[in-house]
């Protein structure tokens, strides 16, 4: 659930008249979504091997692909938090591609936010209204080893990339003279260039027992912002920004062929940005799943978080996943309940399809 959060002050940015004004509720929500399947187990991944598609928490973990496969997912999202406009969209897409020598190739796409809020303001002797539209994206590339029947490393680059458009009309609460114009419009363009990072995995799997830990490092990018006025020339400004490391440990266990239970723990470090913090802070979540039929297997799962954005947050959520085509393809649907702060609440339905090279033979 929890990787980081990008929150935005107001920036006295020279040239930039008024100045930068930021999304109140800020750039970003907390982490990219996985796989349904980790989703509908309350976002547990790291410790349970997947031999269908990549996680973020834990690339190690699809060390075991037998074949290349494809994974994409439609997501739509209702509530309180702002970051998330509620349309639908597609908010993953992995790739996993087993070579010789035991190597498995991987990379992955996970939308973090879709943007979509009006602002009213007052500032520097100017009052107007604006629209903050846009998102961030998180993406990995990298590369598998499995060294023996049991263990797999895995290694790779993680980024942060995305952007975000700001549409304002400004008025001046007073008039000097007849010449002053009484409206004023601009928009601010915010590019965030990729942040990479190194993502080291590890993952121990004896079949009926997985465990993994993955460490990611501080990640650093540039952050542009470009104001451009109606009729005139633009403004530009260019900041360091940096996205704090973290650590995913995650457990898995079968007690009987059908159950599988699991456990992951996040860590993530304190984020400091333009002068403001977000804690550091932790999520700890649990899953079940139970085949019911060869074919047919069912999810459930809870997360709660400490610290980060949304202190106390508890997340429920549940699912089920299908497989045709004799195990060639499968879909899985999940929906997920959460709550947070003084009755906010949100709610999730994502579903994801994997299809492997052999789908169509």
């Amino acid at each position: 659930m929890s990787a980081f959060f990008f929150t935005v002050t107001t920036v006295l940015c020279a040239g930039f008249t008024p100045s930068f004004l930021p999304p109140a509720g800020g750039a970003g929500s907390e982490a990219g979504f996985p796989g349904a399947r980790a989703y509908a187990m309350g976002g547990t991944a790291a410790g349970i091997p997947d031999s269908c598609t990549v996680s973020i928490s834990n690339p190690a973990a699809s060390g075991w692909a037998p074949v290349t496969g494809l994974t994409w997912g439609v997501a739509g999202t209702s509530g309180d938090d702002r970051n998330r406009t509620g349309k639908t969209y597609f908010p993953h897409v992995s790739l996993v591609f087993p070579i010789p020598w035991g190597v498995t190739l991987s990379g992955s796409i996970s939308s973090m936010s879709r943007l979509s809020a009006d602002t009213l303001f007052a500032m520097e002797g100017t009052h107007g209204e604006g629209r903050w539209s846009g998102g961030l994206t998180e993406g990995w590339v990298g590369a598998t080893v499995r060294a023996g029947n049991s263990l797999a490393f895995a290694l790779g680059g993680r980024s942060l990339f995305g952007g975000l458009l700001g549409e304002f009309i400004t008025c001046p609460d007073t008039i000097p003279g007849p010449q002053m114009p009484l409206l004023t419009e601009y928009r601010d363009d915010v590019v965030f260039t990729p942040s990479a990072g190194l993502l080291f995995g590890a993952f121990l799997n004896t079949g009926g027992f997985g465990a993994g830990v993955s460490v990611t490092t501080d990640r650093r990018g540039n952050l542009n912002i470009l104001r451009d006025h109606v009729g005139e020339a633009r403004a530009d400004t260019t900041m360091r920004y940096t996205v704090p490391g973290d650590l995913t440990a995650g457990v898995s266990v079968r007690p009987t062929g059908r159950l599988l239970l699991a456990a992951d723990l996040r860590l993530r470090k304190k984020l400091r940005l333009l002068d403001t913090e977000v804690q550091a802070g932790n999520v700890c979540s649990g899953g079940v799943e139970y085949s019911a039929t060869p074919r047919l297997s069912l999810r459930a799962g809870v997360s709660r978080a400490d610290g980060l954005r949304r202190d106390g947050a508890v997340r429920y959520t549940a699912g089920a996943g299908y497989s045709f085509g004799g195990g060639r393809a499968s879909l899985d649907v999940s929906a997920g309940w959460e709550t947070w702060g003084d009755g906010l609440s949100e709610t999730t339905v994502y579903a994801t399809l994997w299809a492997s090279e052999n789908w169509l033979k």
